[in-house]
Order: C-alpha cells, then sequence, then structure tokens
C-alpha cells in the first residue's frame, strides 16, 4: 500500500512539472487588455468500436466574453482507423456555426463552416505510466462569404499519465493528462493560435461513461497586427459509448 501510495504521488508530481513545462514552453506574448474568459462543453459519443475502427460524434458548445456570450457550437463526426499498432488515421466531417459582427447592419449574426478534415496520430508508451501522443490535423475549410481557400493545420502534442484507481465506489479518476496545440493558416502564412492545457482530469463515472474537467489558454494573433491575446477556458466533456 505504501508502494502504490509513493508510486502515485510521483507522477502526480511529475504531472505538476510537466503542466509548468507546457505552459513556459507557449513562448506566446499576450495583450492584457484582451483577455477573456469561457467556457467550452461538449459531449462525445462512441458509436461504432472494433480492434481496428471508431465511429464517433462530437459536439461542443462555448460561450466567450467572460461567459455571457454563446458565440459558437460545432458538431463533428470522426472516423479513426488503427494503421499501425503506433499510428492511427481519421478523417472527420465538422460543421460549425460561429457568430460574428455585421458592421453594415449593425448586428451580431451567425456564419457557418463546413470542414473536411486528415488526421495523423502517432502514439508511444514512453512508460507504463507516461502516453505522447501527438495529433497532425489538416483542416479544409469552407467558410461562409471567405470561399474555400481557408486550409489550416493544427499539431498537438498530448501526455497522458493512466490512472487505474483511486477509490473504491463508483467514481474512478482514470487519466491525468496535459497537451500544447499548434495552429498554421496557410491561406495567410501565419502562425495564428496556441491552445495549452496545462491539465485535464477524466474520471470514470459509470460504465460506459466518463466526465472531463479542463483548464484552457486559448492565444491567438489579432488579423491586423501581431499583438496577441489571451482567453481562460474552462472546460468539461462528456463521454459515452454504446
Amino acid at each position: 500500500m505504501r508502494k502504490n501510495t509513493w508510486a502515485l504521488a510521483g507522477r502526480m508530481c511529475l504531472a505538476l512539472l510537466l503542466a509548468g513545462g507546457v505552459l513556459w514552453g507557449r513562448c506566446v506574448k499576450s495583450s492584457e487588455a484582451g483577455n477573456d474568459t469561457s467556457s467550452w462543453t461538449g459531449v462525445k459519443v462512441g458509436l461504432k468500436k472494433t480492434e481496428k475502427v471508431r465511429l464517433s460524434l462530437f459536439s461542443q458548445y462555448r460561450t466567450y466574453h467572460d461567459l455571457k456570450d454563446s458565440q459558437f457550437y460545432f458538431s463533428s463526426l470522426k472516423l479513426k482507423y488503427r494503421a499501425l499498432s503506433h499510428l492511427d488515421l481519421g478523417v472527420n466531417y465538422t460543421y460549425i456555426n460561429v457568430k460574428v459582427n455585421n458592421t453594415a447592419a449593425g448586428r451580431s449574426e451567425y456564419k457557418f463552416q463546413h470542414r473536411a478534415e486528415l488526421e495523423g496520430i502517432p502514439f508511444w508508451r514512453l512508460a507504463d505510466w507516461l502516453i505522447l501522443s501527438i495529433r497532425n490535423r489538416v483542416e479544409f475549410r469552407w467558410i461562409e462569404d471567405q470561399g474555400s481557400f481557408n486550409t489550416r493545420s493544427r499539431h498537438n502534442f498530448k501526455w497522458t499519465i493512466p490512472v487505474k484507481r483511486l477509490s473504491d465506489g463508483w467514481i474512478v479518476l482514470k487519466q491525468v493528462s496535459m497537451a500544447t496545440e499548434a495552429f498554421y493558416n496557410y491561406a495567410n502564412h501565419r502562425y495564428e493560435e496556441q491552445r495549452t492545457v496545462p491539465v485535464s482530469l477524466r474520471w470514470r463515472l459509470f460504465h460506459a461513461f466518463d466526465w472531463e474537467m479542463y483548464y484552457l489558454i486559448q492565444s491567438r494573433a489579432t488579423v491586423r497586427n501581431s499583438d496577441w491575446f489571451d482567453n481562460h477556458v474552462i472546460g468539461t466533456n462528456i463521454f459515452y459509448s454504446f
């Protein structure tokens, strides 16, 4: 029992060190005047799972401007294939509605986006208690009033520490993770966004039903200059598998 306790404490300490390293490695300058607080709520439903193939539907709803304004929601149908023992391939279709300001009309209105997405996700179990995955995604985006040349790539580095069991009850902490993701827009040749998750906790509530809570820092470049602003996000996800 004491050995397991020390092992768990060591994992948690390492998790905190990795989280600090992720934050330190952002290397993004932010404009304090543009800081915001947001809430992102997601639901992921596993529709089909075999040894090689996983099909799921993920939807998310976001509020911005210090949780006062709903501006963004999307749904994404995701197909993932285990191509090699350390490589997943994915193809997704995503539909998005985002609120924008129409200055000419003097009002806000929703604009839609369609995305075709291709993914390559190599992953390695570096130790029994540590997994590294690198999700590389190319998004072919068709944006209302902006045409189809809006291709963007995203590169997500994620460290996951699996936790087998921390409770004798129904609620079990499954994993602790941290991640950082860079966004590059090929239409305007700009590195335009960085997302950092210093900590994410995922619990198994009961059979086939998980709940995740995370803190995310979304750093984005302004359109007209090189200033960056930060958006602080408290996020939750619900996972259910049939």
